[in-house]
Order: structure tokens, then C-alpha cells, then sequence
């Protein structure tokens, strides 16, 4: 998305000062694949936040069933399953990453954001000041 974004940004930016008829068209539709991008990201960066949320809830709930006592056989059962959550959480449980570069969390737009606002004003400043 992040390509995308600057992409578009260059484009609309390069084509700002043409008289061409379909300029608004052309950029509400760059704005529109860009606000796609941008409400899929925020989508995937909320579901990957509440799957963390109940993997943590699951280990919280399991370490405190871990602590009841009883003898019974289902009990037994429920007591080793749960040491296996906590287990696996601990041992395999990793976040999601970018090609290892970030983790997608609930901070992941924001980031983003603030990256391409960052670069979309270079770009401005480069393409006002080649048509000066």
C-alpha cells in the first residue's frame, strides 16, 4: 500500500498542472484506491489486534484454571490441555511480521500514515518546484 499510495501521489501530483478534462475524475479515483488500501489495512491490523487480544486471554484463563484444585478425570483432561495452550503460546506463538521488517498491530496504519504524509509532502515540494 505504501508503494501504491506514493505512486499515485507522483501521478496526481505530475498530471496536477495539465487542463485536462478528466483531472477530478482521475483523482478522486486515485483517492478512492487509496482509501481501499488504506480501511484494508485497518481491517487486517483489527482483526490481527483481537486475535492477539484472545490468544493472551486464552493463556490468562487457562493458567488460572491450571491453579484449581480436583481430581477428577475431566479435570486431569482440562489441566493438561490447558498446559499445552500455555506451552505452545510460550514456544510457537509468534506475531504477524512484514517480511520481518514490522508487526501488524494496532499501530500499523497509523505508521503508515504518517510514513506516506511524510513522503506525499516531499513529493509536493519536488512537483511545485519543477513547474516554477
Amino acid at each position: 500500500m505504501f508503494f501504491n499510495a506514493l505512486f499515485y501521489v507522483e501521478v496526481s501530483t505530475s498530471k496536477m498542472f495539465d487542463q485536462q478534462e478528466d483531472k477530478i475524475l482521475r483523482q478522486v479515483t486515485i483517492f478512492a484506491w487509496n482509501l481501499k488500501g488504506a480501511l484494508t489495512l485497518a481491517i487486517l491490523s483489527a482483526s490481527c489486534e483481537r486475535f492477539y487480544r484472545n490468544v493472551r486471554v486464552s493463556e490468562l484463563v487457562c493458567a488460572r484454571a491450571m491453579t484449581l484444585d480436583g481430581s477428577t478425570r475431566a479435570y486431569e483432561e482440562m489441566r493438561r490441555t490447558c498446559k499445552n495452550v500455555v506451552r505452545c503460546n510460550r514456544s510457537v506463538f509468534q506475531r504477524l511480521s512484514v517480511f520481518g521488517a514490522c508487526v501488524v498491530d494496532a499501530n500499523t496504519p497509523l505508521r503508515l500514515l504518517l510514513i506516506v504524509g511524510s513522503y506525499t509532502v516531499v513529493l509536493l515540494q519536488f512537483s511545485l518546484s519543477s513547474n516554477m
